[in-house]
């Protein structure tokens, strides 16, 4: 099947997004619950590196004291700076992912059971083959045909509603 479109997501590690699945093959072979799942344990471990990252910056800062010479004290302002750089990326890839997730889980109820998260996808349209391993807004996903495994129902999930 066709992959996501080309975007200007933060970029991601295809093998983080679910073993190098883009989000319709993760849902296709987890089911919408375990990749769900997977998703927010992946975002949460971004979001507590980026928690780390940010003490490590403040303890580079606090290691400058006047005894230091002055290589020292701007290799730490330098090794602070990276620090916090890095806890800056994984918050941003924290917040995407969990844009996307919750964007694709509030539209995962059935509208003819109510049944959350038991449907398959059937049909992906607005799909492009080019693949990029960045995480895409709500707005540039496929949309999505789904048939609930409750009722067999149909509706779609689609990004422009």
């Amino acid at each position: 099947s066709p992959s996501a479109p080309p975007h200007k997501g933060v970029v991601w590690n295809p093998r983080a997004a679910g073993v190098g699945m883009d989000i319709v093959q993760g849902i296709r072979k987890l089911g919408f619950r375990k990749w769900y799942e997977r998703k927010l344990v992946e975002a949460h471990a971004f979001l507590v590196t980026g928690f780390l990252a940010l003490i490590l910056a403040v303890a580079f800062l606090e290691l400058r004291n006047d005894s230091l010479a002055t290589t020292e004290r701007a290799a730490d302002l330098l090794l602070s700076l990276l620090s916090l750089g890095g806890g800056f990326v994984a918050w941003l890839r924290y917040h995407r992912i969990m844009v996307v997730v919750e964007w694709v889980a509030e539209r995962a109820t059935c509208p003819h059971c109510a049944a959350y998260g038991r449907f398959r996808p059937t049909r992906e349209t607005g799909a492009d083959n080019d693949r990029d391993d960045r995480l895409p807004s709500p707005t540039e996903l496929p949309q999505l045909e789904v048939r609930c495994r409750a009722c067999g129902g149909e509706w779609k999930i689609d990004p422009q509603h």
